[in-house]
Parts: structure tokens; sequence; C-alpha cells
């Protein structure tokens, strides 16, 4: 056997899957061991006394409390969005047939798609036999990724596969949620006496199906690299950790508000638009300085990273597209997964542009927001808040009347300014923008206004209230029109 079958060999995982399966059995052991001691020396004592205590049913009690709480429970899967048929997208079913054959591995059974950055495979088994595989794809993952780095991608979750590890999560995590609940109910004074080996047992398991977690995610790095290259797996991997929960923090800043009032915009679209501006810098940080997690069951991006290029490199270039081309008509796919999850509403979604969204939605998310500050506006126009902005005691008047009861610092009073400002100039005539990842902008012809950043900047000092009336002025702003036109009182 070569080198490269002899590392995709499972015979090198055995040795760990068997700690595995010895430490799993430990478990139930020290659990119904425990039980049936609660349960039987009462009942010795029961009938060897004629008498029943009130502590001893209490004991038997919690022996079958504990027989309970450690019983395997089944959890039925919930698919994480729509299953995807690979006999329509052929050039996907080609990579993932030549990743299947080059791991000597049948293809999965059903295959789900995804808005969110990740990739996983998932087997439903019983004790460890061979069940229904599935995966998960990220649309927003293949996106981003080339066709070579999902390849890399694919073939890591492939090697997980291969390995047996599918097989083995399920007992382990059935397992870990026992020693949970078995500690939950120590906690709430169920089960007293177990606490102490429960919690030596639960912290040895919890750190030995750890390190075998980590020894699992190196191993189908290899062959991941081994399927593609070391420094093509590599950028795979620096990708997903960029990335990171970038896609969420889109979706919840930039996605949710429209939907919200009933829009659908190009989500894949507005997700890139959202990295290329400043929504990926806000999330990255400093690899070299990552912390390593010790309960984390993934190594660091830089142990994987710098165990990957300890393997020969190839020196292979990346000349691939994008992996989100090996996918027919992605934007009814994103559609699709939307639908999974909004059910009937969002087959009512009314379709919207990005540059359409700042009109039609945030205006009027802003608009309703305000309702209740309008009267701290009053008699206000941006030459008198200018000035007012300029005067400390002043200013802070202001700024108190628009902070909310229970918040305790001044940033949310400050937001409430900067919208004030740009509804203001909404009603000259100004429009609103706000792409995804950019900062919001005032526009009019061919002069553009941020005004969120102007306020924020006065409220740091970096910009004077009288050099930002000047710049609204010289821009053709009415600085003497009343800020709101509304004398509603605050809440």
């Amino acid at each position: 056997m070569d080198a490269y079958h002899e590392n995709m060999s499972p015979q090198r995982h055995r040795p760990y899957l068997h700690q595995v399966l010895v430490f799993v059995a430990g478990v139930y052991l020290l659990a119904w061991c425990g039980a049936l001691l609660l349960v039987v020396v009462p009942v010795v004592e029961w009938i060897s006394t004629s008498t029943l205590t009130p502590v001893q049913v209490l004991q038997m009690g919690s022996g079958m409390l504990l027989l309970w709480i450690t019983f395997p429970r089944h959890r039925p899967f919930q698919p994480p969005g729509p299953q995807l048929h690979l006999r329509d997208h052929p050039r996907l079913q080609a990579l993932l047939s030549e990743i299947a054959e080059q791991t000597h591995q049948p293809l999965p059974d059903e295959v789900y798609l995804m808005l969110d950055n990740n990739a996983w495979v998932q087997e439903s088994t019983f004790l460890g036999f061979q069940g229904k595989r599935r995966m998960g794809l990220g649309l927003s993952l293949m996106q981003q990724l080339t066709v070579e780095e999902f390849r890399a991608v694919l073939a890591h979750e492939f090697g997980h596969y291969h390995a047996g590890d599918t097989r083995m999560v399920h007992l382990v995590h059935g397992a870990r949620h026992a020693i949970l609940r078995i500690l939950h109910a120590q906690n709430e004074g169920h089960t007293p006496m177990l606490h102490r080996p429960f919690l030596w047992y639960g912290r040895l398991f919890l750190q030995m199906t750890q390190r075998m977690s980590r020894r699992q995610e190196y191993a189908a790095d290899r062959i991941a690299a081994q399927l593609t290259s070391p420094e093509i797996m590599v950028q795979a991997l620096k990708k997903v950790h960029d990335l990171g929960a970038t896609f969420e923090a889109y979706w919840q800043i930039e996605v949710i508000p429209v939907l919200n009032l009933g829009y659908q915009p190009p989500i894949l679209q507005g997700y890139q638009h959202y990295l290329q501006g400043s929504g990926l810098q806000h999330h990255l940080q400093d690899l070299s300085e990552e912390p390593e997690d010790p309960y984390d069951t993934h190594p660091s991006f830089v142990c994987r990273a710098e165990a990957l290029r300890n393997l020969p490199p190839t020196h292979l270039k990346d000349l691939t597209p994008a992996a989100l081309t090996l996918l027919e008509h992605p934007e009814v796919l994103e559609t699709l997964v939307l639908q999974h999850f909004g059910g009937e509403d969002a087959s009512r979604f009314q379709a919207i542009l990005w540059t359409e969204v700042g009109e039609k939605v945030w205006v009027k998310i802003w608009q309703e927001q305000l309702s209740l500050y309008q009267g701290a506006f009053w008699d206000l126009t941006l030459r008198t808040l200018a000035g007012r902005l300029d005067q400390y005691g002043v200013k802070h008047q202001l700024l108190h009347k628009l902070q909310p009861w229970n918040e305790p610092e001044d940033e949310q009073a400050w937001h409430n300014l900067r919208v004030q400002v740009l509804l203001a100039l909404h009603r000259q005539g100004w429009t609103v923008q706000t792409l995804p990842g950019d900062p919001v902008v005032c526009q009019k012809q061919d002069c553009s206004l941020r005004v969120f950043e102007d306020v924020w900047n006065m409220r740091s000092g970096q910009l004077l209230p009288a050099h930002w009336l000047k710049d609204l002025w010289n821009a053709g702003v009415d600085v003497d029109a009343p800020l709101t036109t509304s004398k509603a009182f605050m809440a």
C-alpha cells in the first residue's frame, strides 16, 4: 500500500475510534451502575427491615431518574434548507462523484442548501453502523470559494466519511448530552451523591473526545491537501476563517430589516458588496494572535495551516472560477432557501434592488423609530442644532431627551440625532443610499453627504459643528429649514 492510500486508510483511525467507544460505554456504565446502586440498596434494606423510610424512597427515585436522563435520545433530523437534487446540477454532481471515487465513498444520500458560510456532513447511524448520509452546502460559501478551494472543502468533508468520524459523532454527542443532563440534575439536587464522579469523568471524556476531534480535523485536512494541494487547502481554510460570522452579521443587519417589510433583495449580490465594503474588515482579526481555545473541537487556523505547510508543496495555481458556477440558476436557489424558512410569507415577498432599500425600507424604519422623539426637535433647525452641539450644557440637555431611559450610554441618543438630520435632508429632496457594508449616504444630483459619519465625528470631536454646518451650506442644504414638521411629544 502506498503512502497516499495508507494515509487515507481507516485503519489509521481505528485506535481512536476504539477509545471513543470505550469512553462512551464508560459514561453509560458509570451512570447505570450508580442508578442500580441507588435502587438496589434501599430495596434490600426495605426487604430486610420491612420498613421503607422517606430517604430510601428518595434514593430509589433518584436512581430511576438517573436511568431516565441517561437513556439515549433520538433526535430527528431537521433539514437546514431545501434538498438539492444533484441531477439538476451536473457540474456539482461531477465534482462530488470525482471526490467520492477518490476517497472510495458513495455519494451522500441527501444534499441540502443553506445560506451561510458552512459545509458539513452528517450520518444517521445506530450504534456506529452506517446509515443515511447527508451533506450541507452554504450558498454564500460557494460564492466566495473558487472551484478548487471548494473541492478541498468537499474533500475534507469526505475525509470524515472515509475515516468513520460521522458514525461516531452521534455516540459522542449522545454521551456528552447524558453527562450534561446528569450534572444538571445534580445541580438541581436530585442526585447529589454522584456529582464528583460524573464531574471528574465528564472532564476526562470532554478532553479525550476533543483531542480525538482535532486529530480527525488534521486527518481530513491531509486528505483534502492530497486531492488538491496543501496551498489550496490553506487558501480555503483562510477564506473560511476570515469570513467567519460575516454572513450572520450581514443577515441580521442588512437583510432581516428588508424582509420584515415584505421585500426580497438579491441576497448573494448584497453579501458580495458587504464584503467588499467595510463588512469583512470589521470581522477580521490578526491570525498570528489567534488564541487556541482548549475547548474547541477544531484546531485553530494557525495550527491547521502550519500542519499543511509541512506537507510537500505542489506550487499549483488556482485559476478556477467561483464555486457558485457549479450550480444552475443560483438566484433561484436563494429564493428556494428563503421559502424553506419563510413558507407562504416568503412567496409573497416583493423583489427590490439594494439601491432602492434606503428609500423604501430604511426611511420608513427610521421614521417609525424617531416618532417618539419629535418633541425634542421642535423649533430646531440645522443651524440652531449646530449651535447647541457647540455648547456643552445645552448639547447634553438635548441628548438626554433623545436617550432611552434604559440606556446608560449616549450612543443611542447620538444615533437618534443623526437619523433625524438624515430625515430632515430627505424632506429637502435628498435620496438615501444604504448599500450593504457602505456608509449611509444622502445623494442629490452630483453631491453626496455622509450624514451618519459626520454626526458621529462630531460626537468624537473630530468634526466641529461650525465646520459641519458650513459643509451642509456648501452642499446646498437649507440649514434654516425645521428639523421636524411634527410636534409629537416624547414618550
